[in-house]
């Protein structure tokens, strides 16, 4: 699968593209996975991230709505990780040389005490 990171240019006027979402749904084909989204305060701009096998589905996911949005898309073609990933245990597997927290005595890895610091 790649991840398809997606910025939606909106008009200035976005009300057609959500009454459009409302009537017609996200209108992805099968095998196109949206994952999130966050549309800018001034509704100008969407940032998506979408998944496929294939960019075809992409394509035709864009050209259902091109004639309301302009695209641009990065294509993440290396594999990645999620932050979530990255910030767990076994550290060393993406940051070998990354200080891994040290047990306490009580047996905790001394993350509690981080949080309560904040």
């Amino acid at each position: 699968m790649t991840i398809y990171f997606v910025t939606e240019h909106f008009p200035d006027d976005p009300t057609p593209i959500y009454e459009r979402f409302r009537e017609k749904g996200r209108m992805a084909p099968d095998g196109l996975v949206y994952i999130n989204s966050w549309v800018t305060t001034d509704l100008k701009k969407c940032y998506q991230t979408m998944e496929c096998e294939d960019r075809r589905l992409l394509d035709e996911w864009m050209a259902h709505w091109s004639d309301l949005v302009r695209y641009r898309t990065h294509n993440l073609a290396k594999p990645v990780l999620t932050t979530r990933t990255t910030q767990a245990p076994p550290y060393h597997l993406f940051f070998p040389n990354l200080v891994q927290p040290q047990a306490t005595d009580d047996g905790s890895d001394g993350h509690e005490a981080d949080c309560e610091d904040l």
